[in-house]
């Protein structure tokens, strides 16, 4: 089990041997849970089907992380802000909760938290 934290979103996210991923994404408007979030399988020289990083390392885990970010934003409208990276394009993920109470990336009207 991985937690990951991205603005004021929190992820929790299990490897299982089923080849799936399942936890929630929890925000300040409410509770995302996934049970079959599976890692892309894109061929790499010499391991036909495998996506070329462990699927219970923290990489993997980070990836898989944004993909229920992605989700859960898309499904659930309002369930909070994640933070995203220098280029604007992709989800910040942190291994470890932001200490900083500062969120750039949230719209002046909100009035969360």
């Amino acid at each position: 089990m991985a937690k990951r934290y991205s603005g004021d979103l929190t992820v929790q996210i299990t490897y299982h041997d089923d080849d799936t991923y399942k936890g929630y994404v929890k925000g300040p408007g409410g509770t995302y849970t996934f049970k079959d979030l599976r890692a892309p399988r894109i061929p790499t020289a010499g391991h036909v089907g495998s996506h070329g990083i462990a699927y219970d390392s923290p990489k993997g885990y980070d990836d898989m992380a944004r993909s229920a970010i992605s989700f859960a934003t898309y499904d659930m409208e309002g369930i909070g802000y994640p933070d995203y990276d220098e280029s604007g394009n992709d989800y910040k993920v942190r291994r470890r909760k932001s200490t900083a109470r500062k969120h750039g990336n949230r719209p002046r009207a909100y009035k969360g938290r």
